[in-house]
């Protein structure tokens, strides 16, 4: 019996810009399998495609048998061929691959039992898709021949199901074809599942071992509708989104969705998803629909990292700034109480009237992923330093001649006031205006400083205007010479001391006092008292007059009872007694 010669051959398309598909076991079921054709030319295997592909995707069919201890076996007429499909192909297509169109290589396709398998990966770490034993009866489906000592025998890899993602076909015959007839039905529809278990039954197999039959190997009129697993994971999405609730995308109906951050509704239609259960980063969501599975990706974006610095505190009540910042990355937009957001990513300005102690303002951005997050910061809107005040040095006049003060003036500028904020008002509390005439004495001015916080401060000064203006007399103290009355004449002294002289100065108040002492009530004392009078204005100027209060005596005395002569006796001892009682009489 002949040998059929196994290709080694890489099919060299260019499909630049083209990717692979990634191929896993059951995306493809094998349908006929011919070695006994005239030449090697007329001989040709054939597959379904249960899955969509790229163009550029590639599948190693090798005949080697497989060890499950040492993988593929290295013997005498085994080898490999690559197949390359050269441009994108759907689920239901049926592929046939000529040996003419392959070319002659040193591998062996033999009529005397073997095996094949579809990898993809590398011989050396193969993933498997499919595989076709045509072999003796010496083996089972659960291994096969369970050994690979021999290039016509060979053990199914772990990854294989036989009745599933392989067939197993005994006896061994030249010529294997899935049958449409035998199957029932013309059309095999269903899910890939459902397709693999129909076309890898042996029982829906024909074979011969006369040649050549069966070219091509795949059936003429036998159809595949795969009913593909599809599923579409929804958009990607930022981890505080929250919990997605109500979602779809796998069909058909009926099956199971899985993955990180997976909830699946157990209606056969719906799952949730919940980001932050997830974590950042790619996932992948399955949707298994009998045994069929298709996945997809979503993305879980971390919110961007915001920063954000309010204005130093305390900060200034009934105050604007502009051009504020402080939010990192730019681009994003601030908010808050007194906030005005400037529209160009960078600054906004803050007024603060109408506000007092802490207030929050927030910086939101918003990245290129659509996700958003913020940062706050507290600015203390508070005054509590006094504003300051200053006052000129006191101000020290003469009265003005005449007058019992003097004009007082100032600048507006002598008195300045500040404030770390503002200022409301500076108001004078006490005093006269400047261009006033201030009396004579000291006024008080005082000023008050009020922020706009209702802080307050004051300062003082003195306005002290001197009278050195001294009084005049108008009524002057003068002499006065009284005649003595024997009784000290007490009245016409006093009167003369108190009630006699007036003065008159350019303040009010003025007074007049004297130096005197008294005089005697004694006729016999008569005389006079030189008295100084001062004349003295309140602020103690003052001038000074004598004058001269005198008693005299002009009036003659008279004789009420007239002496008479007495003529005594010589006693002889003077007649003292007789003289004295003259003398008294």
């Amino acid at each position: 019996m002949k040998k059929i010669i196994l290709l080694v051959v890489l099919l060299c398309i260019s499909f630049v810009g083209y990717s692979q598909t990634t191929l896993t076991a059951g995306d493809i079921a094998f349908v006929g399998s011919n070695t006994d054709g005239f030449t090697y030319n007329d001989d040709n295997v054939a597959f379904v495609l249960l899955k969509d592909i790229d163009a550029a995707t590639t599948i190693i069919f090798t005949d080697k048998g497989w060890d499950d201890t040492t993988g593929f076996s290295n013997l005498s007429g085994d080898s490999q061929f690559t197949w390359v499909s050269e441009s994108a192909r759907t689920a239901g297509s049926i592929v046939t691959i000529y040996m003419s169109d392959l070319g002659l290589g040193g591998g062996a396709y033999s009529v005397i039992g073997d095996q094949l398998f579809a990898i993809q990966g590398s011989i050396a770490t193969p993933i498997f898709i499919a595989g076709l034993q045509y072999n003796g009866t010496s083996g089972d489906d659960a291994n096969w021949d369970g050994i690979a000592d021999l290039n016509s025998k060979s053990a199914l890899p772990d990854d294989l199901i036989t009745g599933d993602t392989a067939v197993r076909l005994v006896p061994e015959h030249d010529n294997w074809q899935f049958s449409c007839v035998l199957a029932g039905v013309e059309a095999i529809t269903g899910t890939p599942d459902q397709i693999r278990a129909i076309v890898h039954n042996p029982a829906n197999w024909i074979s011969t071992n006369v040649a050549p039959i069966y070219i091509p190997a795949a059936q003429a009129g036998c159809t595949y509708n795969v009913i593909l697993t599809t599923f579409a994971a929804p958009a990607d999405l930022c981890i505080d989104a929250g919990m997605q609730a109500g979602l779809g995308g796998g069909s058909p109906t009926g099956g199971v969705y899985s993955g990180p951050g997976v909830t699946d509704d157990g209606n056969g239609v719906t799952y949730s998803f919940d980001p932050t259960a997830a974590g950042v980063g790619i996932h992948t969501i399955t949707y298994t629909e009998n045994g069929n599975s298709a996945s997809d990706d979503i993305e879980v974006f971390a919110l961007p990292a915001v920063t954000f610095t309010a204005p130093t505190s305390p900060y200034c009540p009934f105050t604007t700034t502009t051009g504020l910042g402080g939010g990192l990355p730019t681009g994003g937009i601030y908010s808050g109480a007194g906030v005005t957001d400037d529209g160009n990513g960078n600054s906004y300005s803050f007024d603060s009237t109408g506000l007092s102690g802490d207030i929050t303002i927030t910086y939101t951005f918003t990245d290129a992923n659509g996700c958003t997050n913020s940062n706050s910061d507290d600015v203390t809107v508070q005054d509590t330093t006094p504003p300051t005040i200053s006052c000129p040095a006191d101000i020290i006049l003469n009265n003005e001649n005449g007058v019992c003060g003097a004009v007082a003036t100032w600048l507006s500028t002598d008195v300045s006031a500040s404030d770390n904020c503002s200022i409301s008002s500076v108001t004078q509390t006490s005093g006269l205006n400047s261009g006033d005439i201030f009396p004579v004495g000291t006024t008080t001015n005082t000023f008050l400083v009020t922020d706009n916080s209702g802080l307050t401060a004051t300062c003082s000064f003195n306005v002290i205007v001197e009278d050195n203006e001294d009084p005049t007399w108008v009524n002057a103290p003068t002499d006065l010479t009284v005649e003595c009355d024997g009784a000290g004449n007490v009245t016409e002294f006093d009167n003369w001391l108190n009630n006699t002289f007036t003065g008159m100065d350019n303040c009010p108040n003025w007074v007049i006092t004297n130096d005197s002492s008294g005089l005697s009530d004694d006729c016999g004392m008569t005389g006079s008292e030189i008295v100084t009078f001062r004349l003295t204005d309140e602020s103690s100027n003052f001038i000074e007059l004598d004058a001269t209060f005198t008693i005299e005596d002009a009036t003659p005395p008279t004789i009420d009872v007239e002496a008479s002569d007495l003529t005594v006796e010589c006693d002889g001892n003077g007649n003292t007694t007789e003289l004295n009682d003259w003398l008294a009489s």
